[in-house]
């Protein structure tokens, strides 16, 4: 009888050991987990504010850089569409380069597109460190966008002087034809490769399509209000309608300068 109780009670006892998980186990495997995630939290908000403070550290010398940018590039690139003979000013300035080259611009040029260079040389790092705060590190960004070498940013930059000389030069040969097929379609084209290539992220398209936008509504402002240039064959209200297509192609290109300058800043301070 009593080996019987005491088989039954080592039964017993093996059985609840096995099927059971003690109180002070299941509190610590709890207070274990909970641990985690605060630790988990604590490091993604210590990193999320060190993104934002690098970035508000970094913006004003960025600024700079990308307003000297755009007010050296911006009225070169400008210039081919007046030695095309598609734009030209109501009281321009004449730069002569012997007899090689004359570059037609006016004294508000470098201005605008530095503010211009501003705009998108200092979005694209930010949206850059919006999407890294909001996204898993499964989800990063390429590393050949977010932080280019100089390469990568010259072939950018190339490629928008490109595009930016092909406009002019498909504008000068359609006139009197059809622009949609003759001059849009190629820029089109051409702005999409030049997202696909040197950006390829949601924040840089947002801003290329938001730069066809509002850089084509400044020009009807600046040509029909302030009359301050005209175009040679316009469409909408003053304005060709292929210029949209390189204000998109110009945005990847100036995001390049932009994410470079910053990471160069990042590393030498």
């Amino acid at each position: 009888m009593m080996g019987d109780i005491a088989d039954g009670f080592l039964q017993t006892r093996v059985i609840d050991f096995r099927t059971s998980t003690p109180t002070w186990a299941r509190r610590w495997r709890g207070d274990s987990h909970s641990k985690r995630n605060d630790v988990y939290a604590a490091s993604s908000a210590r990193d999320a504010n060190e993104t934002t403070d690098s970035a508000i550290k970094h913006v004003v010398p960025l600024a700079f850089v990308s307003f000297v940018a755009g007010a050296l590039l911006g009225p070169i690139l400008d210039g081919t569409h007046s030695s095309h003979n598609v734009l030209h000013y109501t009281n321009p300035s004449i730069l002569r380069f012997g007899d090689v080259y004359q570059l037609e611009t006016c004294w508000w040029v470098p201005l605008l597109f530095g503010l211009a260079g501003i705009i998108l040389g200092v979005s694209h790092p930010l949206l850059d460190d919006y999407h890294d705060t909001k996204n898993a590190k499964e989800m990063a960004l390429p590393a050949r966008v977010t932080r280019p070498s100089a390469w990568f940013v010259a072939s950018a930059v190339l490629v928008f002087s490109f595009d930016y000389w092909l406009s002019g030069e498909l504008a000068q040969r359609a006139v009197g034809s059809e622009h949609v097929v003759a001059v849009d379609v190629p820029l089109a084209v051409l702005a999409l490769l030049t997202w696909r290539v040197f950006d390829n992220t949601a924040g840089g398209a947002f801003m290329a399509a938001l730069t066809a936008v509002c850089g084509p509504l400044l020009e009807v402002a600046l040509i029909n209000a302030l009359h301050l240039y005209t175009y040679t064959s316009a469409d909408w209200f003053g304005t060709p309608s292929w210029i949209c297509w390189v204000y998109a192609a110009g945005a990847p290109a100036v995001g390049a300068v932009g994410r470079y300058a910053r990471r160069y800043l990042q590393l030498t301070s």
